[in-house]
C-alpha cells in the first residue's frame, strides 16, 4: 500500500512541475511570484508527504507498525491538511 502511495506522490509531483512549466511558457516570465506561481509552490507538501510516507514505511518496517499508523493518519494527515487550507487561504487572499 505504502509503495502505491509513493509512487503516486512521484507522479504528483512530477506533473506539478510540468504544469508550471506549461503556465510559464502560456503566461510568460514575470519578475514577480503571481497567483499561479504561489499555488504552484504548495508542491512542497506533495514532497513532505513523500517524506512522511517513506518514515512511515521505514517505521512500520521496523517493527513500529502502529507508532507508524498513528503517525501516519492521525497526526501528519491532520497538520497537512490543516496548513494547506490555510496557505492557500493566505495566497488567495
Amino acid at each position: 500500500m505504502v509503495r502505491g502511495r509513493t509512487r503516486l506522490l512521484v507522479a504528483c509531483l512530477f506533473s506539478g512541475l510540468v504544469n508550471m512549466q506549461g503556465c510559464e511558457s502560456v503566461m510568460g516570465r514575470t519578475e514577480s511570484l503571481t497567483l499561479v506561481d504561489r499555488i504552484h509552490l504548495a508542491a512542497v507538501y506533495i514532497f513532505a508527504g513523500a517524506l512522511a510516507t517513506v518514515f512511515s514505511q521505514l517505521t512500520a518496517e521496523a517493527g513500529q507498525a502502529k507508532q507508524a499508523m498513528w503517525l501516519d493518519r492521525r497526526l501528519l494527515f491532520r497538520v497537512l491538511t490543516i496548513s494547506f487550507i490555510g496557505l492557500n487561504a493566505i495566497v488567495i487572499s
